[in-house]
């Protein structure tokens, strides 16, 4: 429950002082914050109430959220830098320009590479001078770290952090429903029994 709160309050955070304002990103946060949130409320109300059948989804739902979760840590421990940086080029071609202006902005970089900097950021209705973004000389020979090396130099260390907080939670995810299973037919102090088939 504290990390459905954690994820509500920093989407909140994020979109109110301005480091995230593409919709999409700000609602995926909160959709996920919302998403534990009830998941952790169902646990809560099910053990509370010795309730076998919200118990029995809340168990469910656990282990699903432990696979998809060390699958997707697995997935970011093993990629490669190369891998990384085609996955990353390829979600910049795809995501909408909000979302770029917002991550030019972060990183103080404009295009992703000379190519994509000349083919739309220079004569945009949105320019990177005008937001107070250092763009590259006329000169292409000159040194200038756009999006693309920005983005080389900490990747590698984000993704494997992600990866390896991932796999953490998703043990911790295990945890709770080897608990769940442990102690779901505990006898209710207030009632007969508890016990889902005697």
């Amino acid at each position: 429950m504290i990390i459905s709160i954690v994820l509500m309050s920093l989407a909140g955070y994020a979109n109110h002082v301005g480091i995230i304002t593409a919709p999409p990103v700000v609602g995926g946060i909160l959709a996920v914050g919302i998403f534990l949130f009830l998941v952790s409320f169902l646990g809560i109300f099910a053990t509370v109430k010795h309730h076998q059948v919200g118990l029995f989804f809340y168990v469910v739902i656990l282990f699903i959220l432990f696979i998809v979760e060390f699958s997707v840590s697995i997935a970011c421990l093993a990629l490669s830098h190369t891998q990384q940086l085609s996955v990353i080029e390829k979600a910049w071609n795809t995501v909408p320009d909000t979302m770029k202006q917002d991550a030019m902005k972060q990183l103080d970089c404009c295009g992703f590479d000379r190519s994509d900097y000349e083919a739309k950021w220079t004569d945009e209705p949105w320019k990177c001078v005008d937001h107070g973004i250092s763009v590259p000389d006329s000169d292409p020979t000159k040194d200038y770290a756009f999006c693309k090396d920005v983005i080389n130099d900490r990747t590698d260390a984000a993704v494997d952090n992600a990866g390896f907080v991932a796999l953490i939670f998703s043990f911790t995810e295990m945890f709770g429903v080897w608990l769940a299973i442990r102690f779901r037919n505990q006898r209710n102090p207030a009632g007969p029994s508890a016990r889902a088939f005697e």
